[in-house]
């Protein structure tokens, strides 16, 4: 049975972005159970030049990429906090 995907997060500053971390995504552990040292972002909103060394495929004219893949989570909790916290959703076990 494949692990149920997180809520997409949204943060205050209107960003927002799927954050999953399970055996399928790009993340450590690979396990379904956590807790994670790196997670898959996928789908953000808007820019995220920050994490661009994580990109998983070209960035696009509009300066998104579809999938970063093995962030770090202290990366991500910056990129969170940058944009003034979650309002909505759910991160993974970290």
């Amino acid at each position: 049975m494949m692990k149920p995907l997180n809520p997409k997060i949204h943060c205050l500053s209107g960003l927002s972005m799927s954050v999953q971390a399970s055996e399928t995504h790009y993340c450590t552990p690979r396990d379904d159970n956590g807790p994670y040292y790196s997670v898959e972002i996928g789908f953000p909103s808007m820019p995220l030049p920050e994490l661009n060394e994580w990109a998983d495929g070209p960035i696009k004219e509009d300066g998104r990429c579809d999938v970063y893949g093995y962030v770090p989570v202290p990366e991500l909790l910056k990129v969170i906090e940058a944009n003034g916290g979650i309002v909505e959703g759910k991160l993974p076990q970290h």
